[in-house]
């Protein structure tokens, strides 16, 4: 049968169990209306990442003297849980914590519990505050609380890719799920005419433009500066004519029956005049108006362009 809470604090503090990774006493409360409230936080991260106490539930139990094991109770009643819920939102990941009281021997006692499935080693402080910076961690040996090294950082985290393979999943899907959305704001258009300045070493290099049987989905990337390269991929087909940037506005001097679209990419200056075919035969114009390479000493690979789709 399993003890509650309240039991197994009693069996703790009758037994005169001494501290440890999972067992730490306090005379007093945390005082939670001073700084020394970040206190709490730095106890209960350091208990989270400790490796001793790593499957083991934790308790933090105030009213009882650490050195002597001696009983003393606390004066008043426990700050309201909601208080500590408060600051338990500056630890990362967000742990499940309970806190209360016990009456044991006609003293009061106070708890802070921390369950043993609160497995997602590293936990950090989760933002800036008054005591401590972002990113700040902890790690309890025995009854003793250290600042957390890099090199157990990285343990901590290299075990949590190993024991959690579903977080590591969730962690890839929100990638692909924030990915998707970056692509639909700012790499998607379907306008049947327009302008669009994109960097192609992100999305992959798509840029979406149209919509229905007049949606084109081309791929672009850097040459060097002046040099663009479209390619054939995602059901599309891509010709060239060079030095005709011109005919961008002047369509019906264009003969379609004699270009080229046997490559796999062609490669466009500003001066060219890119024609695109879509899966559905659908036809579309672009030309360049500024090209810049990275590796050429630009700050980063940019392409501006405009389309058209006849």
């Amino acid at each position: 049968m399993t003890k509650s809470i309240e039991q197994r604090i009693q069996d703790i503090v009758d037994n005169k169990t001494n501290e440890k990774a999972f067992i730490d006493y306090k005379m007093i409360e945390y005082d939670l209306s001073s700084k020394k409230k970040w206190e709490v936080v730095k106890d209960v991260i350091a208990m989270l990442n400790s490796e001793e106490a790593y499957g083991e539930d934790k308790f933090i139990i105030f009213g009882v003297v650490d050195a002597t094991l001696y009983i003393k109770g606390l004066e008043n009643k426990m700050t309201d849980d909601s208080e500590y819920q408060h600051l338990f939102e500056f630890i990362k990941p967000r742990p499940r914590i309970e806190t209360g009281e016990v009456v044991l021997r006609k003293k009061r006692l106070g708890y802070v519990f921390i369950k043993k499935d609160n497995n997602e080693r590293p936990y950090t402080v989760k933002q800036d505050n008054e005591k401590y910076c972002e990113g700040t961690s902890f790690i309890r040996k025995g009854s003793i609380n250290l600042s957390l090294d890099e090199e157990t950082r990285e343990k901590l985290t290299l075990e949590k890719y190993i024991s959690n393979p579903s977080w590591v999943d969730n962690v890839y899907q929100n990638i692909l799920n924030q990915n998707k959305i970056n692509s639909e704001m700012n790499y998607k258009n379907e306008d049947f005419e327009g302008n669009a300045k994109i960097n192609p070493s992100n999305n992959n290099g798509k840029f979406t433009f149209g919509k229905r049987m007049y949606e084109f989905n081309i791929k672009f990337d850097v040459a060097n500066n002046n040099v663009a390269r479209i390619y054939n991929d995602y059901q599309l087909q891509v010709s060239r004519i060079k030095n005709c940037h011109n005919l961008f506005h002047n369509v019906e001097q264009l003969d379609f029956k004699k270009l080229d679209f046997s490559n796999r990419f062609r490669r466009y200056s500003t001066d060219d005049l890119a024609i695109v075919v879509n899966k559905m035969g659908k036809y579309a114009l672009l030309v360049f108006k500024k090209i810049e390479s990275e590796s050429h000493g630009a700050d980063s690979d940019i392409i501006e362009f405009k389309w058209k789709i006849i």
